[in-house]
C-alpha cells in the first residue's frame, strides 16, 4: 500500500493582525505573577541542593580555561572615555572618578 502525500494549504493572515502573544499578554502576565512565589521557592531549593556541584564545575572550568581567561583579562582596550585600560580592570575603571568626569565632559560637549 502506497502512502499518499497530503498537502495542507494555510492561508497567510494579514500582517496587521495581532499575534497570539500580544492578544493574550495579560493572561501570560497573570500566570507569571501567580507562579512567581513557587518558582522562587523551587529555585532556592535547587540552589541549596546543587551548590557544591556548581562550585565544583566553576573550579574545574577555571582550571581548564585559566590561560585563556588570564590572557583576555590582560588585553588592553580603549574605554569610551578615551583611557586605555586592561579588560580585567574595565568594570572597576568605569566606577572611578576619572571615568565619570570624562564621561560628563563628553556629554557636555555633545
Amino acid at each position: 500500500m502506497k502512502a499518499k502525500n497530503i498537502i495542507f494549504i494555510i492561508e497567510d493572515e494579514d500582517d496587521d493582525e495581532e499575534t497570539y502573544y500580544s492578544r493574550n499578554k495579560e493572561m501570560y502576565k497573570e500566570r507569571y505573577l501567580q507562579n512567581l512565589e513557587s518558582k522562587r521557592a523551587y529555585q532556592n531549593d535547587y540552589n541549596l541542593i546543587n551548590h557544591e556541584k556548581y562550585i565544583t564545575y566553576q573550579k574545574s572550568y577555571y582550571q581548564m580555561k585559566r590561560d585563556k581567561i588570564l590572557e583576555t583579562k590582560k588585553e588592553l582596550v580603549t574605554c569610551e572615555c578615551g583611557r586605555v585600560v586592561s579588560m580585567g580592570n574595565l568594570t572597576c575603571h568605569k566606577k572611578t572618578n576619572i571615568h565619570i568626569k570624562r564621561m560628563s565632559n563628553i556629554k557636555l560637549e555633545n
